[in-house]
Order: C-alpha cells, then structure tokens, then sequence
C-alpha cells in the first residue's frame, strides 16, 4: 500500500508483553446482512453467533494481545500532541471479543458475503487512541467507531462515493463526525431510491466543511438555503470509545486501494483536513451539475434519520420517492 496515509507518527498500537495466552488466535465472528450468508464450518466455542439473524456471515476477529483484566498502568502513546486532548483521553471499549459479541446483535457489516473474505475486525489495546497511526501493528489498518454500523447502516468495504469524498477532504473515516457519516448515508438513500450516480462534488455544494484544531472531529454544516437534509442527531455523544481496528486482509487491499497501490482514503488521522466553503460550480464536471440541478428540485430539510432506516430495504425505491414527494406507501 502506498505510504501517503501510513500515520508514522508516534506509535499507535503497543508491546505485545502483556498479550493473554488464551488470546493469540483469532476467532470467528458471524454477522447478519441482507444478501449475505457463509455457514461457518466446525464447532468451535470462539465462534460468535447470531442465531436469530435470518442470514449469517463468518469474519475473523483479531484478538491478539487482549487485555486479561489485571490492573496496570497505561502509559500514553507518544507523538500526537497535534490531536485534541479530549481524542487523546479515550481509549477503545474494544479490547475483547466480548465487545464484538454484543455488537453483532444490532448490525449489518457487508453487503456480501463475498466482501467477508477481504478483511478482518481487531481489537484494541488499552494504550490505543482512535487518532494513532499503523504503529508497530504487522499490516494497515483503519479505526472504525460502531455507531457507523449500528445506527447510521455503513456497509463495508465503503462505497467508491463514501471514499472519495474522505479522500477529497484528506480526513480517516473515524476523523469525521458521525454526523458527516449520517449526511452522506442520507444521500446516498436519496441517490440511490432515485437512480442518481452520487458524487463527491454535488454532495459538498451542500456543506461547508471548516476543521479546527480544537475541535476533535470535523462536522458538516449545511450552507445557507441548501438545506437539503436535516441534522441526523444534535447531541451525538455515545460513540466517542467504541471504536476498533478493520483490517485489511485480500491482496493488494483491492477492496480499499487503487490497482497502483495508493489508499483510496486516508486510513489514520491527518494534521490537515481540507476545507470547503460549499463545492464551487465553476470546478464541477457536467454530471456533477445534472445531479445538484435534479436534486435542488426536491423538498428542503429531508429527514437523514428516515432515509437511513430505509438503506438495506428492497423498497428503498418506493420508500424514498414516498418520503420526498409525501406520498404513502402501502
């Protein structure tokens, strides 16, 4: 993978010398989704089941190194004054398998079953923060909070749209806010239940986007009278240390990088997201501009909440058509 967003900064993941002995083999974790099953072979009581899930999935879960309950002291990584403190102050509810448990009973986490095969999920240890880079962990990685899979239906690997715009704002999935997250499932929902091709450009002509360094994550804020969508949660504070490590695990990161080897996204923190005051129309590409002219035609203020429960659904279509033009749906 190229070294563009290799986070080489500090060390983000720690020692193996506290590592668990029941703990060095990775498990198997079955998730649900729609149109994805795997029946996971073998009895194995590291196995992690949803048994009432109508459809199952088998994804390794890394366990390496999990932390066994004994009291120590945690020293802090360094190399990351840059990040803002309240970042540095909080480390993963996901240090175990048992985290990965309880979170399989609310979530989604494929579109296939196909895409399983292509990475793995990890724990973190204690001494890890969501804004450490690669480390001395063995491959890259991204950090992912569980809010983008529990509430707000992402799907992995991420869409070619939800890629490219973190690309175009140099920001790691976990450096925007779950809001910023929210928006862009909303959109897609509306894209997608109107057969629209959604675009980076045409969704930033609605947003402003303004990092600061003493704001831990980067927001979205609607832009004067485009309003398009409304705010998914306004005090969206439950997702801060639920967060874990995806890993990569087919060649060449296919599913996350270009066939020359550069990530499509940056995959750790970066000192300098993008700034955008509402992407300028002059820069746009003509299927750019046919996608803000059809969507600036559609009622302002669309709810991100309601279009995000009906993502995964096969009357996606009909559900968003009803929802913008208030129209109801048996």
């Amino acid at each position: 993978m190229s070294s563009d967003f290799s986070g080489d900064e500090g060390r983000g993941y720690a020692d193996n010398d506290n590592a668990s002995p029941s703990s060095s083999s990775p498990s198997l974790a079955v998730f649900s989704g729609p149109s994805a099953r795997a029946s996971p072979s073998g009895n194995s009581s590291n196995l992690l089941v949803d048994s009432d899930a109508p459809d199952e999935v088998a994804i390794y879960v890394d366990s390496t190194s999990a932390w066994d309950g004994k009291p120590r002291a945690w020293p802090p990584i360094p190399g990351y004054d840059w990040v803002p403190h309240e970042v540095r102050q909080l480390p993963s509810s996901f240090y175990d398998r048992q985290a990965f448990r309880n979170l399989i009973k609310h979530i989604c986490l494929v579109k296939t079953a196909a895409n399983a095969k292509h990475f793995k999920l990890a724990i973190c240890q204690r001494t890890e923060r969501v804004c450490h880079g690669r480390g001395n962990y063995p491959t890259d990685f991204f950090y992912v909070y569980a809010t983008m899979f529990k509430d707000l239906k992402v799907l992995l690997p991420f869409s070619d749209f939800q890629m490219s715009v973190l690309r175009t704002l140099n920001l790691a999935p976990t450096q925007l806010h779950p809001n910023g997250w929210a928006f862009m499932q909303a959109f897609s929902a509306i894209c997608s239940g109107l057969a629209l091709n959604p675009t980076p450009a045409a969704f930033l002509y609605f947003f402003h986007v303004q990092p600061h360094p003493s704001k831990p994550w980067v927001s979205f804020r609607t832009v004067g009278n485009k309003h398009l969508l409304t705010l998914y949660n306004s005090s969206y504070k439950d997702f801060k240390n639920h967060f874990f490590k995806v890993v990569p695990t087919e060649t060449d990161y296919q599913s996350f990088c270009t066939p020359t080897g550069e990530a499509k996204f940056p995959f750790y923190w970066t000192r300098d997201p993008r700034k955008v005051l509402s992407w300028p129309k002059p820069q746009m590409a003509p299927e750019d501009l046919d996608l803000i002219n059809q969507l600036c035609q559609l009622p302002p203020k669309s709810s991100c909440r309601v279009l995000i429960k009906f993502l995964g659904n096969k009357n996606l279509p009909s559900n968003v058509f009803g929802k913008l033009f208030f129209i109801s749906f048996p």
